[in-house]
Order: structure tokens, then sequence, then C-alpha cells
């Protein structure tokens, strides 16, 4: 008996049995956003046996995915980019699946590996590595171009290799255009059932701005800080720090007392700091891997109807312009950023207006329905 998936344009058909699918990752929590809620969880809404392999001590089913928690108590580094990888490999080999679909660059040489034993495979670039190599701090600086060019070689030449390609981007997705013959780019745009309906507009939002996600140098804290010592609004800043010495040197500028920092939270709570923020911040330093970039947090934003203030990146520019949904800033004028900030506080109706904006821009164009298609696609033809 066939096994039918009732998606978008009829009903697809994967085969004469149920198909395993297999999602690596030795640098994410099970729990992703995009490996887990987004790509696994409608692979198995798709009536494929989806599994996957992931850091942590967890054996678990959960919204119809098996995964499988793998061990490895070391915060080296290379030891941890090295033998993790294979430890994942491993557990992931025992689920006999018909497609493994990687997401770490470090998994590359694993992932030729399971080509060689005649496997289906399925990379999924989440960032331009070799651009995001060039602002690695923890590589000596003069080793960086080199590094990041002879890496680039060795993940163009593995890719060739592979049954797809699956980049998080449309800049990404140009790069493996040239080597690969399905490239298909999956957006990590919102998914539109996880996003409230019921926001309450009267929740005071006067004096907060937001950001959420990882806090770095070159995500802007110091910026965000010190912009907001200028305004009269206090920053809601959730996640956590890249290292306890940025943390430290932070803390004791001025600006920080006008900071309340929150650590790492659910998203529950994540949306709960949203929604009572009157903007939402992303000031990326023009780093390589941030100019063509799409955070999830500026589309999550969006989706809980709060203006933008983003770095002023050609691609960020066009959407908030289209959308009438941001401002663009220079991510290094402390004037212009606290100006924008200031902006949304003294004219709510306009911030409202904005934010209004945003989340209808989320519903018709920046949503994980439409995304989902195009992976599902990806599996159809791999499957055949």
């Amino acid at each position: 008996m066939e096994t039918l998936c009732p998606v978008f344009m009829g009903e697809r058909i994967w085969g004469d049995s149920v198909k395993n699918v297999c999602h690596l990752t030795t640098a994410h929590d099970w729990n992703d956003t995009r490996i887990f809620k987004k790509e696994c969880i409608s692979l198995s809404n798709s009536q494929l046996a989806v599994h996957l392999v992931a850091p942590g001590d967890i054996q678990m089913v959960q919204d119809g995915v098996h995964i499988h928690g793998v061990n490895f108590p070391s915060h080296n580094r290379l030891l941890r980019m090295m033998l993790m990888s294979w430890l994942v490999t491993k557990a992931a080999v025992n689920t006999k699946s018909d497609i493994y679909h990687f997401h770490d660059p470090e998994l590359l040489p694993c992932a030729l590996l399971l080509k060689g034993l005649g496997k289906k495979v399925i990379y999924d670039v989440h960032e331009d590595v070799p651009r995001q190599i060039l602002s690695k701090s923890w590589i000596y600086k003069p080793m960086r171009k080199i590094v990041s060019r002879v890496f680039e070689m060795f993940e163009e030449w593995a890719s060739r290799k592979f049954d797809a390609i699956i980049p998080a981007t449309p800049t990404i997705a140009d790069r493996f255009n040239k080597i690969n013959n399905r490239v298909v780019c999956v957006n990590n745009y919102a998914i539109l059932e996880d996003i409230p309906t019921d926001i309450d507009e009267s929740c005071e939002k006067g004096i907060y701005v937001c950001y959420t996600g990882a806090i770095s140098d070159i995500r802007g804290i110091r910026q965000m800080i010190e912009a907001i010592e200028h305004t009269s609004a206090k920053l809601l800043l959730a996640g956590a720090f890249s290292c306890p010495d940025l943390y430290k040197e932070v803390t004791a500028t001025p600006g920080w007392d006008k900071v309340i920092y929150l650590g790492e939270i659910t998203r529950d709570e994540v949306k709960e700091v949203m929604r009572r923020s009157v903007t939402g911040l992303v000031l990326y330093h023009p780093e390589p891997n941030h100019i063509y970039s799409q955070p999830t947090k500026m589309y999550e934003y969006m989706s809980m109807r709060i203006p933008l203030v983003v770095s002023d990146f050609s691609s960020w520019r066009k959407m908030a312009d289209k959308y009438n949904c941001g401002i663009c800033v220079n991510p290094f004028d402390i004037c212009g950023i606290a100006s924008a900030i200031q902006s949304y506080i003294d004219n709510p109706g306009i911030a409202r207006d904005m934010g209004l904006n945003g989340r209808r821009a989320i519903e018709a164009d920046f949503n994980w329905d439409n995304e989902e298609k195009k992976l599902l696609l990806v599996y159809e033809e791999i499957l055949k």
C-alpha cells in the first residue's frame, strides 16, 4: 500500500513504504528552530519517519520526530568538532535512513563517508562559512584569509557530490548554484502557527526596546548599550554572551544601568519580551557574513508587530523600504541609532502602523508555509 503525503497541489506519493530520513547536527540543540521546529516537523507531518541526531542527553519522540541525543563531555572546540562529528554520524547510520540531511560544516567529511556508503545526502547551509571565518576571533587573524579559502575549496568540492544543497539565504544559494544541479533556497522565515493573533496592544510599550539572540561585539552590543543611554528607553536584552570578558566589559559601561538583562530565556518568554517592546534591534556590524544574512530575529520582531531598527545593509534597506516596517541606520552611528529608537517612543502611532506593516509582510511573503513547499519538493525529487 502506498504512503500518501497530503501537501500542496494534491497528494504526494513517497513510495511503496515509509521512508526514513535523518537530520544530523553537532553545533545546534535538538530543538533548534530551523532544524527541529521547521524542517523535521514539516517532514514528519508529511508521513516520513524522521530521526534527529543532536548533542545532548536525550532519547525521546517529540512531535513525531525520533530524537537521538549524543553526549560528548568536552568544551575543547577542536576535539568537539572532530570526535563529536563521528559520534553523531555513527548514531545516524544506526537509523538506517534513506536520506541524511546535515546542518554543520564540520560534518562534511562524515557526509562524504555517507555518500561513499551509497546514501542520499543533503547539505543544509545555514551560514556563508568562508565569509564567517573572516570574523572568527579564535582564528589567528593573519591566517583567516588562508583558512577561509582552503575551507571554501573543500566545501565546494564536497558539495558537488551531494544530492541536494539547501541554503538558508539567496546569497548563499548563488554560490552553490555554480557547483550543484539541485540547489533550493529554503529561507528561515517565521512559522505562522507560532505567531500570536491576540497581541494585547494595551500592554505597556512606552519605554522598552529589545534585542534577543547571541550577544557579541560584531552583533552590536556595545553600540546598543551606548545608544540606549541617549534615549528615554530601557533595553530588554535576552541571550548568551559570546564570552565572559565581554559581559564584564559592557556591564561596566555607563549605559548598562538602562539595560534589563534577562539571560537565556524560553521561546515563550522571548515572545513576551517582544510583546512589551516598542521596537526590535538588529545592529550587526558589516562583516562579510552579515551583509546578506537573514537573521531570524528580524522576522520574529515583524511577526510580533514591532517595527525594526536595523543596520543599513542593502538587502535589509530594500525590505524595510518596500514594506515600510523599519528604520535603517549606520550600526556605528550612536546618535543615529538613538534617534531612531526615540522616534518610535515619541510617535507610538507611527510605531504601531509600521509594526502592523511588518506583520502583514510576514503573512504575505516571509512565512514558513511557502518555504515548507520547497523543502518537500526537494525530498520528493530525491526519493523518486
